[in-house]
């Protein structure tokens, strides 16, 4: 259990640094809208905005998969038999 709760810290790290990495491409492209023409500037705001939706999607479902992963280990883990009785 303690190697899924270090995977999901792990995730949630990079989650938080992806965030960080969004935001700073979201004040690039604001910057570049005010040399460029300001529809160009929504468009990449846009896809920015998509592109981290989509990521954001992908980690929590991986988020989730692993929590459920996690649950069913510990659930065998319990119903098992032990080996000794």
């Amino acid at each position: 259990m303690k190697e899924i709760d270090q995977v999901l810290r792990s995730k949630e790290l990079e989650l938080s640094q992806v965030e960080i990495e969004v935001q700073s491409l979201r004040i690039v492209a604001e910057l570049l809208g005010e040399e460029a023409d300001q529809e160009e500037a929504r468009n990449a705001r846009h896809s920015l905005d998509v592109a981290w939706r989509r990521r954001e999607t992908h980690l929590r479902r991986r988020f989730r998969h692993a929590r459920r992963c996690a649950i069913a280990r510990q659930t065998a883990e319990a119903t098992a038999p032990s080996v000794g009785s």
